[in-house]
């Protein structure tokens, strides 16, 4: 379990300056695409933390450390919707046509308002 632990902390690194990164960012000189770009990269981290902490979460011995790793999960929630909410309230900001940026549970393809709004950011 160490190993996954360890691997798990990189993924926690990685939220954590993408937190860092979102918060410090000129938002007039990044542009839609940059920004849609980055969250795909931060999407998969929390996709890698899933799957690392569903395998911590397997391997414990009792219902404490369990709740531990629960507590875990989370912390990390919290900072990557954190993340993400913040990314898509700036794309929001510099779309256009304000139309609020589509989510994976919404069901919508994004494909075409893309590329549109890559074209007429900044």
């Amino acid at each position: 379990m160490d190993a996954l632990k360890r691997k798990r902390g990189v993924e926690k690194g990685n939220i954590t300056k993408a937190l860092t990164w979102i918060n410090s960012i000129d938002k007039d000189q990044v542009t839609l695409v940059y920004l849609k770009n980055k969250r795909a990269i931060i999407e998969e981290y929390f996709t890698n933390f899933k799957a690392l902490q569903g395998q911590i979460e397997d391997a414990c011995a009792d219902d404490a450390e369990l709740a531990l790793q629960v507590g875990e999960r989370e912390d990390y929630e919290n900072r990557y919707l954190e993340v993400v909410s913040t990314l898509d309230n700036i794309v929001d900001e510099k779309t256009p046509d304000a139309q609020p940026t589509p989510t994976a549970s919404s069901g919508h393809s994004s494909s075409s308002h893309t590329r549109g709004a890559g074209v007429a950011s900044q």
